[in-house]
């Protein structure tokens, strides 16, 4: 099964810009189990490794966390440090948030990454926790 997360883009089959339709039958031809949740701007629908918000109907945004296996550029992925993202992809920045912080790539749009809530949290070396990609 294709994984890779190409910001701005999709993540493995799970394209931005899909219908509610169309995710649910990629669901349903999988048997993927999945729940809903309305929230106050657009709905949010959460496997157990992938959560997709969807506004209007339409894919906007994917986030991968827990035991997703699949990388950006084939080396980074969850439980990866920014240390390595600075490594093998490029200088990050501090992002946009209204929770918990996040970081994008300096010279790649679409990609943001969380960072775990650790107790020896430390920016560059504590595990990317999220990552999720959007339309820049």
């Amino acid at each position: 099964m294709d994984t890779q997360i190409i910001p701005g883009e999709r993540v493995g089959k799970y394209s931005l810009g899909i219908t509610y339709r169309e995710l649910i039958r990629l669901f349903q031809s999988e048997n993927i189990e999945h729940k809903e949740k309305i929230l106050p701007t657009c709905l949010k629908i959460e496997t157990k490794d992938m959560a997709f918000l969807l506004e209007n109907s339409i894919v906007t945004q994917i986030t991968v966390f827990g035991d997703f296996k699949g990388k950006l550029c084939g080396t980074i992925g969850i439980g990866s440090s920014l240390t390595e993202v600075k490594e093998h992809i490029g200088d990050i920045k501090s992002g946009e948030f209204d929770i918990v912080p996040t970081y994008e790539l300096k010279d790649i749009h679409g990609i943001c990454f969380e960072l775990k809530d650790d107790s020896d949290w430390d920016e560059n070396k504590t595990p990317i926790d999220a990552i999720s990609i959007f339309r820049p």
